[in-house]
């Protein structure tokens, strides 16, 4: 089975308007967008200045874990 390459990523920009979060690949150069539920945006913007990473699988687009 192969493994999953997961990307450490952290939290750049948030954008409430549109429900998406933007993360900086901290391994690559690159972003992803990503769209969630205006719940998580809502918690997404008290985490901007507060270095938030995830983990992000970029053949899924999709959060794989975070801190």
């Amino acid at each position: 089975m192969k493994q999953k390459k997961l990307y450490l990523c952290v939290l750049e920009e948030v954008r409430p308007e549109e429900n998406i979060a933007v993360y900086e690949n901290l391994e690559e150069e690159g972003t992803y967008e990503i769209i969630h539920d205006s719940k998580t945006i809502e918690y997404l913007l008290s985490q901007i200045d507060e270095g938030y990473c995830v983990e992000i699988d970029p053949e899924n687009n999709q959060i794989e874990g975070g801190n």
